[in-house]
């Protein structure tokens, strides 16, 4: 199933429109953007955001 066609009933609900006899798509190699935008993904997805707001910073308030 990682040629993208969900077949369980849980991602696709739609049954008639499965692709049954569809052959997979062919490998291919992983190339250097491929891991780089998996990895900036990632990072992307798993970073917390900084607080604009932050309460403990030892140089006490800031004002622009």
């Amino acid at each position: 199933q990682f040629n993208g066609r969900l077949e369980c009933p849980t991602h696709n609900r739609h049954a008639d429109r499965h692709d049954h006899h569809a052959q997979p798509d062919p490998t291919r190699h992983i190339t250097f953007l491929d891991d780089l935008r998996a990895r900036l993904r990632w990072h992307h997805l798993r970073t917390e955001p900084a607080d604009p707001d932050n309460d403990d910073d030892p140089r006490g308030p800031t004002f622009i």
